[in-house]
């Protein structure tokens, strides 16, 4: 989970290790907050969230985990002291537990498990002994977890190949969507280049977008630490996304 708020850009202030507690302060977002919550109508308009706080409570054991999600959605008038609850869409939340899920079957399929260790936040993955899986993770008609194939004759994989990723998918169609991201393809297994379009300067959330699609495409190379998205646009190199977040070569 850790590892899943920092991809978002979203610092925690809190970590109950009894709970399984883990709480953010409160956030400003972008104008895609449209997307995840409604906060009324004005002049025909849906009112967008402007901040928000994101809770994700842990449950159960290694085996049998479940993650739930809860995000306060709100809207504060800047030039007055009040502010109004909004009404969430659960797209974030959906799409935040359908990772986590993906990501523990991933693990725990390659032999990792879930411990409780002094000085380690709830839910951290560490490796060790493989873990019992479920009868339902055992059973033949289980959905196995993704595991691309090298192209023939080529390092990189083709796009049909990397999109059978359920969380990749979602990320780049979004990317796609807002006119961030016009084409894709990868270089080679750990280097994705991305070809940006004019949405890089209109979409207040492509920090945040390109993370998930960072985090989603890490989970395509095992979460390879030498995973990176190379940002192009107009045929020049102009920065790239690597596990230590965002960074820009020159101007855009």
């Amino acid at each position: 989970m850790i590892d899943l708020f920092a991809a978002r850009n979203i610092p925690i202030r809190t970590i109950e290790r009894v709970s399984g507690l883990i709480a953010s302060d409160l956030l400003a977002i972008g104008l895609d907050g449209k997307e995840w919550a409604s906060c009324g109508t004005f002049a025909g308009d849906t009112i967008a969230p402007n901040w928000a706080i994101y809770n994700v409570l842990v449950r159960g054991d290694s085996a049998s985990a479940t993650v739930r999600t809860t995000v306060r959605w709100t809207y504060v008038y800047e030039k007055e002291n009040r502010s109004r609850e909004c009404s969430s869409s659960y797209k974030w939340e959906r799409d935040l537990e359908v990772e986590v899920k993906e990501r523990a079957e991933q693990r725990q399929e390659r032999g990792f498990t879930r411990v409780d260790t002094p000085g380690v936040a709830p839910g951290a993955v560490l490796e060790g002994e493989p873990v019992q899986a479920s009868p339902e993770a055992s059973s033949p008609s289980a959905a196995a977890p993704y595991t691309a194939e090298p192209t023939s004759g080529s390092d990189g994989r083709s796009n049909d190949e990397l999109v059978r990723s359920p969380s990749f998918r979602r990320a780049i169609t979004d990317l796609q969507r807002l006119g961030v991201v016009t084409g894709y393809q990868e270089f080679r297994r750990d280097t994705l280049t991305l070809d940006l379009g004019n949405g890089l300067s209109t979409s207040a959330s492509t920090e945040y977008n390109l993370g998930r699609l960072h985090l989603a495409y890490r989970g395509t190379t095992d979460y390879s630490s030498r995973s990176v998205l190379e940002l192009r646009r107009d045929g020049r190199y102009i920065g790239m996304f690597t596990k230590d977040g965002l960074a820009w070569e020159e101007a855009r």
